[in-house]
């Protein structure tokens, strides 16, 4: 569904926690370090490859293992 609306030109902002649909996403934003009074501050914008060598992106590490896996998998 979502692929279906961004390919009907339409803009999607998703609130997600699980890695494989974040995977999808075009453009991430991350927040953090952690929730309520220690989080807030932007850990990583931008796209899932940057994300990947974003050092301070605490998803890289999950990301990477959904990413390398080939689609069929």
């Amino acid at each position: 569904l979502l692929h279906r609306l961004v390919e009907e030109n339409n803009t999607v902002v998703v609130i997600e926690h699980d890695v494989e649909i974040i995977a999808e996403g075009d453009y991430i934003i991350e927040l953090g370090p952690k929730g309520g009074e220690k989080g807030g501050e932007i850990l990583h914008r931008g796209t899932i490859p940057e994300a990947l060598s974003n050092k301070k992106c605490r998803t890289a590490p999950f990301l990477k293992s959904i990413v390398a896996k080939p689609k069929n998998a």
